[in-house]
């Protein structure tokens, strides 16, 4: 099994309630029901209200590396890429977990 993650932050200049941020979420959550390989995810905003945090996390669990590249190449990721790459920068890690 894979854990993917993914962490966004705001870039500067763009808040939470911008109507292309609310888009973007949007279409991350979507992703979770079009993208067949994803078994399970969690999404959401950050609490801890931290400066050094990120903004918005999504954790995506799935099979294999396969299953992780059929995710990367979606249409529906491939759309959140594009969404996303003026708003938010973005960090991942790609994990095996038992």
């Amino acid at each position: 099994m894979l854990r993917h993650l993914v962490m966004f932050k705001l870039k500067p200049g763009v808040s939470r309630d911008d109507p292309r941020v609310l888009k973007a979420i949007h279409s991350i959550e979507q992703m979770r029901h079009e993208i067949d390989v994803v078994q399970s995810a969690e999404l959401g905003w950050d609490l801890s209200g931290k400066p050094h945090a990120f903004d918005y996390a999504s954790l995506w669990l799935l099979a294999d590396q396969a299953a992780l590249e059929r995710y990367a190449a979606h249409p529906a990721h491939q759309k959140v890429l594009g969404e996303t790459k003026d708003i938010f920068d973005a960090m991942i890690a790609d994990i095996e977990v038992p």
